[in-house]
């Protein structure tokens, strides 16, 4: 396919992914085919040695996989917003570099310029052949080391590709402005309690919750501990500081009233923790009317 050929299909793929709904199986179908189509002018325009089909196409497709991340930061460095119709705007604009300088390239060197590779070649002959002139395929003398050279090539540019694409990528990133991160102060179970898989039996006298709270990028405060049990607080809060770092707590939560599960709930401030847990009594729930199964 020609490079004009090439463009015109490039530029028409996206405009369909950026105009139109988008199609489960279609688009991504469509967005695949794309980027390959623009990985092909990455190679018109990079590569003059003749390529073996496997490499070519290999060369294509990561060419063109790497254009959709640098798309995106040049995107993001220009302050402009990343969506799919900004990214197939920014495709196109680089498909068209690519296509024009391959063109602008191939127009410099001649009349007929140097074919991109992939292009059909033609030539020109006049007359009818003589019977005994060879009309296959010529070895050409370096065989061997131009199919080396593709091999390399193959190799070699997708890591430069990669190399200074992400090179880019990395110090633009770390110039960037970085907000500072939010605060967070979280609660967990600890100890024995950070293995429980199944609901807890609490004695009579209630039993000790290990706990580990975890606080960062917040003022020094102080918030209440509390506990509890179903929809029933199980006492009155407890002050406790919560200050920079990681710190270990315990917290004795007493026996349910009744033998029914319940889930226990653990909260300090906003950050909180739950369990399942029944009581030492059978599994019957107290109401008015007297005990009834649970």
């Amino acid at each position: 396919m020609k490079t004009p050929h090439l463009l015109t299909a490039v530029l028409w793929i996206l405009a369909v992914l950026a105009l139109a709904p988008a199609v489960p199986v279609l688009s991504p179908a469509l967005c695949l085919t794309a980027v390959t189509l623009i990985g092909t002018l990455w190679v018109r325009a990079l590569i003059r040695e003749p390529l073996t089909p496997a490499a070519r196409l290999g060369l294509s497709v990561v060419a063109g996989l790497i254009s959709l991340p640098l798309t995106a930061m040049v995107l993001y460095v220009a302050h402009f917003r990343i969506e799919g119709r900004g990214l197939a705007a920014g495709l196109a604009a680089l498909a068209v570099v690519l296509g024009a300088y391959v063109i602008v390239c191939r127009s410099s060197s001649g009349p007929e310029g140097p074919v991109a590779p992939g292009e059909p070649r033609t030539f020109h002959t006049s007359g009818t052949p003589h019977p005994g002139h060879w009309v296959g395929r010529v070895e050409q003398v370096g065989t061997t080391r131009s199919r080396r050279l593709s091999t390399v090539t193959a190799v070699g540019v997708p890591t430069v590709l990669a190399l200074v694409i992400g090179g880019t990528a990395t110090v633009v990133y770390q110039r960037l402005p970085h907000p500072a991160e939010p605060g967070y102060t979280s609660l967990a179970l600890a100890g024995w309690a950070a293995g429980i898989a199944r609901p807890v039996a609490i004695p009579m006298a209630g039993i000790e919750v290990p706990l580990e709270v975890s606080s960062a990028g917040e003022p020094l405060k102080t918030v209440d501990l509390t506990v509890r049990i179903g929809e029933r607080a199980a006492g009155p809060g407890r002050p406790v500081a919560v200050t920079a770092g990681t710190r270990a707590l315990r917290v004795h939560v007493p026996a349910p009233a009744d033998g029914c599960l319940h889930p226990i709930r653990i909260s300090l401030g906003p950050a909180s923790t739950v369990f399942y847990g029944r009581g030492p009594f059978p599994a019957r729930l107290l109401t008015r009317r007297g005990p009834v199964p649970c």
